[in-house]
């Protein structure tokens, strides 16, 4: 991996959206444009956040809005790298179903000037955005140029899948995942059913929107439907690099992971991530999921190192 005193080919840009840490990015290298949580008026900087905060937020979590950055977050971000003498900028956005932070980015490159700006929809959300911007860094870092490291970015990003449990306290209106619940609503409607009282088994499928698969009060029932699509993946494209993402001190993390311990498929565990404050507060406390991805796309071994604290 290169010095990361050397001037780099290429800044990289994402979003709290990501589920890195402020302090995982910032040893990386790259640039975070933090989103927001509203709260009775109050406005909070997902990056700035505090744990007695977050508990405020929580309490009333049924009030709390959550904002992707916008237009002007953005061309702030922008001009600092311009001014540190970047001169082409990789934006690594969430979905665009999902997200406006992709349109936001979109209308601040065409403010600023100074850099050539590539914006992507990665289409992912969370620790599948986080793969995305892993073998951006990865590739920065080896030397590649903006066209290679994009264009590899592009296959992690289209081949990365994310599953995740949703907590029984979800609510259609409320699960604004990442400020969007178009598609959480759409798929409630479509399968007509209340999910009070239920987990909820979803997928970001590849178009970046969000499918409900499963709904069930049985959480390791619906954990052994979540090993067996992941199994079902693997068959396909061969052995899978994970990341998992939790939202609570609980045992539904390592209910999420005992299916997984099995011989009927290939996956190595790359890291463990506590989602950002946006994330959760737009899903709930006591999600949990995991982001998987063909290992011959995202290495498992240099991803653990890469995001080792």
């Amino acid at each position: 991996m290169a010095d990361k005193t050397d001037t780099p080919a290429f800044a990289i840009v994402t979003d709290s959206s990501c589920d890195l840490s402020p302090e995982t990015l910032a040893r990386l290298g790259v640039t975070l444009v933090s989103g927001r949580i509203t709260i009775k008026g109050d406005e909070y900087l997902d990056r700035r956040i505090t744990r007695e905060e977050r508990d405020e937020i929580f309490a009333h979590w049924g009030s709390v809005r959550v904002t992707a950055p916008g237009r002007d977050s953005y061309a702030a971000a922008f001009e600092d790298l311009v001014e540190e003498g970047a001169s082409e900028v990789v934006v690594a956005a969430p979905s665009t179903v999902l997200s406006g932070s992709y349109s936001s980015a979109l209308e601040a490159a065409h403010r600023v000037r100074g850099a050539r700006f590539k914006i992507i929809d990665t289409r992912c959300v969370s620790v599948s955005l986080a793969m995305v911007v892993a073998r951006l860094v990865m590739d920065r870092d080896a030397g590649l140029s903006v066209e290679e490291a994009v264009s590899n970015a592009a296959k992690v990003a289209e081949e990365s899948r994310l599953l995740m449990l949703l907590p029984p306290q979800i609510e259609p209106g409320a699960a604004h995942l990442l400020g969007n619940s178009r598609g959480l609503r759409r798929s409630l409607r479509a399968l007509s059913f209340r999910v009070s009282g239920d987990y909820v088994f979803t997928e970001i499928d590849e178009t970046g929107d969000v499918n409900i698969l499963r709904r069930s009060s049985d959480f390791d029932w619906l954990a052994g439907n979540l090993a067996r699509t992941m199994s079902v993946r693997a068959h396909e494209a061969g052995p899978l690099t994970t990341i998992e993402v939790w939202t609570a001190r609980d045992d539904t993390l390592s209910r999420l992971e005992k299916p997984l311990v099995t011989n009927e498929f290939v996956a190595e565990r790359a890291a463990v991530v506590r989602a950002r404050f946006t994330t959760e507060a737009a899903l709930g406390s006591g999600t949990v999921g995991i982001a998987f991805v063909p290992q011959s796309l995202l290495d498992p071994y240099e991803l653990r190192e890469l995001l080792a604290q």
